[in-house]
């Protein structure tokens, strides 16, 4: 190593018995200094150690037994060569040894006896590998170089790298900026984004053999006027209102980067930028955003530097996507049932050619349930059916066009409750009601059966009589026999979607009065009595006795009208042996009552 040699040696055998080697002398020689060391017999290698470096030294070795001590052993060569004593003149050649390194030469003869003592040394140098010689350089204004050169080949040399090496000093040992590592098999390299001034390059071979060899002749690279222009400047569309800029690292050999600028413009011949990027100076990208849709945009970049601006880039240019429509349906309006709703709206216009509105979106939302459907574009209207009555509802629309969906517009209602029977008509006679209607018809909605209800208090839900008819009947009758007293009475669809309707208005029926008892008295005379007529909703005017002598008929053999609360009355002056029949009616605010069934007396 630099500071120690450590030496190893076979042991010396043989001689007789009682000739046995005792012990070895080991001698360090440098120039006329010289330091010897005895080891034992057993001992076959040792370290000189604190040497000084670079420096040559000779380490000779002997045997010594009880008889004293042996010849030195031959110094081992690096390099050897046996030749023929007969040649003439004798000459050897050696290949393979090291460049640019001190050789000591000796030799000796040998007779078929033995080799004999060696002459005396002669020292030699080996020549340094040569360096590469045919270096050519083409350049690229401002600032790009290319150097190439041939293969470098010396026998017995592999080359495993090249390195090119650039300097601002000429007289420099080292190089200013870092070498660059290039593969054996690459015989060029360019450099660029050199600032103003002049370099000095070099490349050099390594050698796997023997390492590096000397530079190659200097060649000079004058840089004038700015930094070069950013390379790889690229654009990716990315969207209607966006476009994607990529360029590679810039860097530079002299002087800091400081940053990037952007210039986007519409029309290649204006002075000023439209939309202007500031960027960082490690930045490679940026997005450009909330440009128009459709648009043609021109792109420049610079780099900024600590030695200036560099040249602008070669200009990009780029179209945005058509873009999604920007406004939403306007004008809408709805017609709302119990179970439809239809929306109308204005269509979407406006955009460049190749956006116009292909369809659009009509979202249905009750709650957390959302239901679309998509019309075609020349569809303004549309009806939502099957909706429930009288429950909120929000109609959301948009429109689509090939490049996506646009913002909405939308619309809250609430559905009405099912609605009542229409044509209700009342008539009546003396003895009877007839009420009839039409049949109910509501989309999506089917009657399963009607429902008469007669209350008492108009003001309550429940019924205190119910009729059930079946959905294909259209009227009922009250007749005379129904019951007592005044009812108010209305009449809803029962469906089987959504339950039952909205009542009609109710209509007051005025049944017969309750408690009527008639008896003869005489020949001439019928007692007659009944309960006081109770009007919830309206008032009692009098009452009106009838006697019928044929009780199909309307006309009264004795009519005679009483005053509330008044609630008898005895007829007199009557035919004896005659049969009467009395009928006693009520008279209120909304007429008479129904007649009661007719007493035979």
């Amino acid at each position: 190593s630099s500071t120690q040699a450590t030496v190893t040696w076979s042991a010396v055998t043989g001689g007789s018995p009682g000739e046995e080697v005792t012990e070895y002398n080991l001698c360090l020689i440098q120039g006329s200094d010289e330091v010897c060391t005895l080891v034992p017999a057993d001992t076959l290698s040792y370290t000189f150690e604190n040497l000084n470096p670079e420096t040559e030294y000779t380490v000779r070795i002997s045997a010594i037994n009880a008889f004293g001590e042996g010849p030195w052993g031959d110094e081992s060569c690096t390099e050897d060569a046996t030749i023929d004593a007969s040649l003439n003149p004798l000459t050897v050649v050696k290949d393979g040894l090291k460049p640019n390194t001190m050789y000591r030469i000796r030799v000796r003869a040998f007779n078929s006896v033995a080799g004999g003592p060696y002459s005396h040394e002669v020292t030699l140098q080996t020549s340094p590998l040569p360096p590469i010689f045919d270096l050519e350089v083409t350049s690229t204004p401002p600032s790009t170089f290319t150097v190439s050169w041939s293969e470098y080949f010396i026998p017995g040399a592999t080359v495993q790298y090249y390195y090119v090496c650039i300097r601002t000093d000429p007289a420099s040992v080292t190089c200013d900026y870092s070498e660059v590592t290039l593969d054996p098999s690459v015989l060029s390299y360019t450099i660029s984004n050199l600032p103003s001034g002049d370099y000095y390059l070099t490349v050099i071979a390594d050698t796997v053999e023997y390492g590096r060899v000397p530079e190659s002749g200097t060649v000079t690279l004058s840089v004038s006027g700015p930094p070069p222009a950013v390379e790889n400047f690229s654009a990716t569309v990315v969207s209607s209102s966006s476009i994607l800029y990529t360029w590679d690292p810039y860097t530079l050999l002299e002087g800091e980067v400081l940053g990037f600028d952007i210039c986007l413009k519409k029309d290649l011949s204006q002075s000023g930028c439209d939309i202007l990027g500031n960027l960082g100076p490690t930045d490679t990208s940026y997005t450009a955003t909330g440009l128009d849709s459709s648009t043609v945009y021109y792109a420049t970049i610079v780099a900024q530097t600590s030695v200036g601006t560099s040249l602008v880039s070669d200009s990009l240019s780029a179209t945005t996507l058509g873009g999604v429509p920007t406004t939403p349906p306007a004008n809408i309006n709805g017609e709302i049932s119990s179970t439809q709703a239809t929306v109308t709206w204005s269509a979407v216009t406006g955009g460049s050619p190749g956006e116009e509105v292909t369809e659009y979106n009509l979202c249905l939302i009750q709650g957390s349930d959302e239901v679309c459907t998509l019309v075609s574009a020349d569809i303004l209207s549309y009806t939502f059916e099957n909706l429930n009555p009288e429950t909120e509802y929000t109609i959301r629309i948009s429109a689509i066009n090939v490049f996506g969906e646009g913002p909405y517009s939308g619309v809250d209602f609430t559905t009405a409750a099912l609605p009542s029977l229409s044509g209700v008509r009342v008539s009546s006679s003396s003895t009877s009601y007839e009420i009839s209607w039409n049949e109910y018809v509501v989309p999506g909605a089917t009657v399963e059966y009607y429902i008469v209800c007669f209350r008492r208090d108009q003001s309550s839900t429940e019924c205190d009589k119910t009729v059930i008819l079946p959905p294909s009947q259209l009227s009922y009758t009250i007749s005379n026999d129904l019951g007592f007293g005044q009812y108010f009475v209305t009449v809803s669809p029962q469906t089987t979607e959504y339950g039952i309707a909205t009542p009609t208005d109710s209509f007051t029926v005025l049944c017969p009065i309750d408690g009527i008892y008639c008896s003869a008295q005489s020949s001439s005379e019928i007692s007659c009595s009944w309960d006081e007529y109770v009007v919830t909703d309206g008032t009692l005017s009098s009452y009106t006795l009838c006697l019928k002598v044929d009780p199909t008929t309307s006309s009264c053999a004795v009519l005679q009208g009483i005053s509330p609360p008044t609630t008898n009355y005895t007829f007199t002056g009557l035919d004896s042996n005659t049969v009467y029949y009395p009928v006693i009616l009520a008279l209120t605010s909304f007429g008479f009552t129904l007649e009661n069934v007719p007493l035979k007396m």
